[in-house]
C-alpha cells in the first residue's frame, strides 16, 4: 500500500509539474505574442511617422515653389510696368539734354545712348531739378 501510496504521489507531482511547466511554456507564448504585437505598432508608428514628415516636406516644397513662382510674376508684372514707364521718361529726357546741350541732332538720332548714362531716379532728379513735370501718367508708377 505504501508502494502504491509513493507511486501516487510521484505521478501527482509530475502531473503538477508539468502542468506548471506547460503554464510557463504557455505565458511565455502569450509574452512572446504581446511583444511582437508592440514590435509591429512601434513599426507602423514610425512608418505613419515618416509619411507625414515626408508629406509636410513635399507640401513645404510645393509652397516654396509656388512663392518662387508668384515672386517671379510679380518681379515680370513690375518689369513690364515700369519699362513703358522708363521709356516715357527717357524720351522727353533725351530732348531735354539734348535741348540744354545744345547739340540736339547727336541725341535725337540716338535717344537710348543719351540715356543710359542715367537711370531712372536721376532722371526724375535733373527733371525735378529743371523744374520739369512729369510725363503724364509715368508719375504714379514711380
Amino acid at each position: 500500500m505504501k508502494e502504491e501510496t509513493e507511486k501516487m504521489r510521484k505521478e501527482k507531482a509530475e502531473e503538477r509539474l508539468k502542468k506548471k511547466y506547460e503554464a510557463e511554456e504557455e505565458k511565455k507564448v502569450k509574452q512572446q505574442r504581446i511583444q511582437e504585437r508592440k514590435i509591429k505598432r512601434e513599426v507602423e508608428k514610425v512608418k505613419l511617422n515618416e509619411m507625414r514628415a515626408e508629406e509636410k516636406l513635399q507640401k513645404q516644397e510645393l509652397k516654396r515653389k509656388q512663392k518662387a513662382e508668384m515672386e517671379e510674376k510679380k518681379k515680370i508684372k513690375m518689369q513690364k510696368q515700369t519699362k513703358p514707364a522708363s521709356k516715357k521718361l527717357r524720351q522727353p529726357l533725351a530732348s531735354l539734354l539734348v535741348d540744354e546741350n545744345g547739340s540736339g541732332e547727336l541725341f535725337v538720332d540716338e535717344p537710348e545712348e543719351a540715356v543710359s548714362f542715367f537711370d531712372i531716379s536721376e532722371e526724375v532728379e535733373l527733371n525735378a531739378v529743371l523744374g520739369l513735370d512729369l510725363v503724364a501718367g509715368s508719375s504714379e508708377q514711380l
